[in-house]
């Protein structure tokens, strides 16, 4: 009996190894994204997303000078769910991804090179837009409508 829940024990120990094994952490890119294992619910969000059109039109001029971090996690839902709709928005946008620096946190939302400090994260997935280095605002885990208008009210 102690050598069944012994072998259950260390089952169960490599299991949760092989799946933190699998989270990004550190500064990442969107190819890393779109690779296995995230691929799978990266593209599917992306494809299924449909941001609004008239929204697009009018982020697109305002997002010139724009600078934008992207603190995420791979084990996160709403990471799973609002990074792929936030790089579909900017694609819209014409918005080079070269603007944006997308940094993935461990289950503490920390990082070995403590990327993460100084930006008050305490949920993720945080969107901190920037104009001439300096913070014009913020989107923290979900937007308040979609993740298109939330980014034009704060260029705004």
């Amino acid at each position: 009996m102690k050598k069944i829940i012994a072998l259950i024990l260390i089952s169960l120990m490599t299991l949760q190894t092989n799946v933190q094994a699998q989270d990004l952490v550190g500064i990442t890119s969107l190819t890393a994204l779109k690779n296995k294992p995230y691929k799978t619910w990266f593209n599917k969000e992306l494809r299924n997303y449909s941001p609004d059109k008239k929204v697009i039109t009018q982020l697109q001029s305002k997002l010139n000078g724009v600078t934008i971090t992207v603190v995420m996690a791979t084990w996160c839902g709403d990471s799973k769910e609002q990074v792929p709709r936030f790089y579909k928005v900017i694609k819209r946008c014409n918005y080079t991804t070269n603007n944006v620096t997308l940094i993935c946190t461990d289950r503490s939302k920390t990082t070995p090179d403590h990327l993460e400090e100084g930006k008050n994260i305490e949920k993720v997935p945080t969107f901190i837009l920037y104009k001439q280095g300096k913070e014009i605002g913020r989107i923290i885990e979900t937007p308040t409508t979609t993740i298109e208008a939330d980014m034009l009210k704060i260029v705004n």
